[in-house]
């Protein structure tokens, strides 16, 4: 299951190694779609019957690149990459269409109040509560993981910090369904993408890029972010620049 947080910070990473190879305006576009491309295909490969779930509402509220009141059109640098082309926001919809597998139905808000329920009972005050997006993400998640397990990819501390307070009291009940909680699990870009990495299916640049786009973020916003939220990423990047320097990496061709 994939969060809105990581497929923004994966075109922002995109937009940076671009940037950095210094091409022609007319190339920037046709390079950003390969890329997207290429982390998506990346992604499925390590997912599930290679398919990345996405709930309906977080596509069209957050993802969606021809909507003008999603998060991603919000977002300064994919119109930027995109040149405020509406061909290219159309191509951008298709190649996310083609590698995603939107829920076809809506999370009810009933499903979604089963969440809040154990949550808002729980003595853990270390989140604050996930918007009804994340949460219906998160319902999604449960759901599809009740029998084979999932995972939850996503940058956003407090829906993980969700999940793992429903994971103190192991069931949920959604639906009429009691789900056990530990068949889902959460990771976060840079561990999720620090495998693909390590199995030679993702290119070191375009890997660090991704680092160093959330290094940059806590670094910005560090001053603002809770304590907690800091030292989680902290721990992130630490445990990143541990595992990853323990590996033997074969030399990749220009």
């Amino acid at each position: 299951m994939l969060d809105s947080n990581v497929l923004i910070n994966i075109i922002e990473a995109i937009y940076r190694i671009i940037f950095d190879k210094a091409l022609p305006y007319d190339r920037r576009f046709d390079e950003y779609i390969g890329m997207l491309e290429d982390f998506l295909v990346s992604i499925r490969h390590c997912a599930y019957n290679e398919r990345i779930h996405v709930s309906r509402e977080v596509f069209n509220e957050e993802m969606n690149p021809i909507n003008h009141a999603s998060t991603l059109r919000q977002t300064s640098l994919f119109n930027a990459i995109c040149g405020n082309n509406d061909t290219n926001y159309h191509r951008v919809d298709r190649i996310l269409k083609c590698h995603l597998t939107i829920s076809t139905s809506a999370v009810l808000a009933s499903t979604i109040l089963q969440l809040k329920q154990p949550l808002r009972c729980s003595r853990s005050t270390r989140f604050n509560m996930p918007s009804n997006n994340d949460l219906g993400l998160l319902a999604l998640t449960l759901n599809l993981g009740a029998n084979v397990g999932g995972v939850l990819l996503t940058d956003d501390n407090n829906l993980r910090e969700a999940l793992e307070t429903l994971q103190w009291s192991r069931y949920v009940t959604l639906s009429g369904q009691q789900i056990d909680t530990l068949k889902v699990v959460y990771a976060s870009s840079l561990s999720y993408l620090g495998e693909l990495y390590q199995c030679c299916r993702l290119l070191p640049p375009r890997y660090f890029a991704v680092f160093n786009v959330l290094y940059n973020f806590v670094e910005s916003e560090s001053g603002s972010l809770p304590t907690r939220t800091t030292k989680a990423y902290e721990r992130q990047f630490y445990q990143v620049i541990r595992s990853l320097s323990e590996i033997p990496k074969q030399p990749w061709g220009m």
